[in-house]
């Protein structure tokens, strides 16, 4: 999510609320921003996740400090079949 004056999160709604402790976290709150859930029983199961998250601070740290560990998978997972495809020339130019 970009502004279209300078094409950065500078005033968007994401700077505002992005929280996120990891460039995965953020992806996915961007996503969720621009890709609402409009299925009611998807919503309260988010809702339902969030919910226990706010009333356990041990269970929120916990996955929190694991989450920050991480490897960015999808970025990871990018890589991986970049180079895979490269070694079997299957590559760009």
């Amino acid at each position: 999510m970009r502004n279209i004056r300078d094409r950065s999160r500078r005033g968007t709604l994401l700077e505002y609320l992005d929280q996120t402790q990891t460039p995965m976290g953020s992806r996915t709150l961007a996503k969720w921003i621009q890709i609402p859930l409009v299925a009611l029983p998807e919503i309260k199961r988010r809702l339902g996740a969030i919910d226990e998250l706010i009333k356990n601070p041990v269970l929120r740290t916990s996955l929190g400090n694991m989450l920050k560990g991480a490897a960015d998978l999808k970025r990871l997972v990018g890589t991986c079949l970049l180079r895979c495809c490269d070694s079997q020339g299957h590559g760009g130019p």
